[in-house]
């Protein structure tokens, strides 16, 4: 009897490999290799210092990494800048929430789509009907990630004066808007309600359903349970493990150094 045909091998959307990292003598990164699927969400976890933010500067070339690779559909970004980067779709968010004061929610979401003008500065200027149009055409687009992300009533409110998790979801709505086929998010739900949880576990499914693939650093440990493909682990700059949600949570390692400091505080949903 033949052997059945295989399924072929997922897409790669990011692959690292052996990326090192280093300041003043501390090793941020040691060797850190691994691949995440075109359309999946991958959840980057591990105690705080673990080297996960770290891991985004390096494959966003915010500093370039001391030895080793990312890749981005195959091709390499040595050398790229993060302009660059961002231009070709690898888009990312910080920790800390980003917007941009005297700005409403709507006007926050509009400055992610920046990039992607075509109209030139003198037709925006004119108002030729080329350039109303897009601007027409980007506002929809505004209104739509707003109503996404549960915020369309604030869409004239000033982005300072919402919460703190508010806010946080604006970031993701603004990367949104820059139409990126790779989205980083670094810790989205910091600073969230569990209802903001809640509706942020939706918004990424919504995200992977629409084909963008994700990579996630989180500490809430239900969100990344609920809502990930693959979880990566970082402990002190290394990798400790990488498998489906349920391999990890099972792995020793994993619970020596993570989820067993999170089983210590049960009604806790995060882990500092």
């Amino acid at each position: 009897m033949s052997a059945l045909p295989q399924a072929p091998a997922p897409e790669v959307a990011l692959c690292a490999q052996g990326l090192n990292r280093s300041f003043g003598g501390l090793k941020a990164t040691s060797d850190v290799s691994f691949d995440v699927a075109a359309g999946s969400i991958t959840a980057l976890i591990g105690p705080n210092g673990a080297g996960k933010t770290t891991l985004f500067n390096l494959i966003t070339n915010i500093f370039p990494p001391h030895s080793g690779t990312v890749s981005y559909f195959g091709t390499s970004l040595a050398g790229w800048s993060p302009n660059r980067i961002a231009a070709a779709g690898l888009i990312r968010t910080f920790q800390s929430a980003r917007v941009f004061p005297g700005m409403t929610a709507l006007e926050n979401i509009l400055v992610g789509r920046h990039r992607l003008n075509k109209a030139t500065i003198l037709g925006q200027m004119l108002r030729t009907p080329f350039a109303r149009g897009e601007e027409q055409a980007r506002v929809r687009r505004a209104e739509e990630l707003l109503d996404l992300i549960g915020l369309a009533a604030e869409r004239d409110t000033n982005a300072m004066e919402l919460p703190m998790g508010s806010q946080k979801l604006l970031d993701v709505a603004r990367a949104l808007m820059a139409r990126p086929r790779v989205l980083l998010l670094d810790e989205p739900a910091a600073g969230l309600n569990d209802s903001e949880t809640a509706e942020l576990s939706d918004l990424l499914l919504a995200i992977r359903a629409s084909g963008i693939t994700v990579l996630i650093v989180e500490h809430n440990m239900s969100l990344v349970m609920n809502v990930a493909d693959q979880v990566i682990v970082l402990e002190a700059g290394k990798l400790i493990a990488h498998g489906t949600p349920a391999a990890v949570q099972a792995d020793e390692r994993v619970i020596t150094a993570y989820l067993g400091a999170a089983e210590a505080s049960p009604d806790e949903g995060t882990a500092s």
